[in-house]
Parts: C-alpha cells; sequence; structure tokens
C-alpha cells in the first residue's frame, strides 16, 4: 500500500525567507527616511551652542544696560534707535551665521520685568531673563 507522499514541512522555505528580508528592508528604508527629514530639522550641535550663546550674550547686555540706566529704563539695548557699541559685535555675528534674535518685554508686573530672548536660524534657542527692581526698594 502507498502512503500519501507529503510530509509535514519543518522550518522556512528559501522563499519566504527572501520575502521576509524585502519586507524588514522596505521598512528599515521607510524609518530611515523618516529619520533623515528630522535630522535635517534639527540643528547639529555646534548650531545648537552658537543659538544658546547668542541668547546668552543679549541676556547679559540687557542686565548690563539695566545696571546702567536703571530698572525703569531697563530695555533690550540692541533694539534702540541709537544701538550701543556694545550691541554691533553680536549682532553683525547674528547675521553673519544667518540667525535672528528678536526681544519681547512683559511688564505686566510692576516690581519686574520679564524678557524673552528667541532666536532662530540654523538652530533656535530661547531664554528668558527677570530683571528686579530691587534699585528702588
Amino acid at each position: 500500500m502507498l502512503k500519501g507522499r507529503i510530509s509535514k514541512q519543518k522550518g522556512i522555505s528559501v522563499i519566504e525567507l527572501i520575502v521576509f528580508i524585502v519586507i524588514v528592508g522596505i521598512i528599515a528604508t521607510t524609518v530611515m527616511i523618516g529619520m533623515e527629514r528630522v535630522l535635517i530639522g534639527s540643528g547639529t550641535a555646534g548650531n545648537v551652542g552658537q543659538a544658546n550663546q547668542l541668547a546668552q550674550a543679549r541676556a547679559e547686555m540687557i542686565l548690563a544696560y539695566r545696571d546702567y540706566a536703571g530698572f525703569s529704563n531697563a530695555v533690550d539695548p540692541c533694539g534702540l534707535a541709537t544701538v550701543p557699541a556694545m550691541c554691533n559685535a553680536v549682532i553683525s555675528f547674528a547675521s553673519a551665521q544667518g540667525y535672528t534674535v528678536s526681544v519681547t518685554t512683559n511688564t505686566a508686573v510692576t516690581n519686574y520685568k520679564l524678557f524673552t530672548i528667541s532666536v532662530s536660524g540654523p538652530a533656535s534657542a530661547t531664554i528668558q531673563v527677570r530683571v528686579a527692581a530691587y534699585d528702588s526698594l
């Protein structure tokens, strides 16, 4: 008597292995393309450092101007009609590197001013500086 020649298959065939590898390759390629797009939009470590330094330099200028002019006249000196000499180097460096620095002031509370310094360009950074009215106490 002849028994059926069907045997139980163990393992996987070469075709199944090739299909699996192709599917994994397609998924990996999709993930890599997505990661590349994310990385292109983020700044490099050097650019992030420059953006932070520009924001910090502007904060230091605001604090120095506050010491010079007093709390009631505390403003962003680089935004004045006559820009002080201390701002020229920072402004020149920022524009040469493709950065834009903007400062907003919140004076809602009478005993301090809140300056928000935002840097945008190859990388971005934001710093908030709270300037207190300790000279009027």
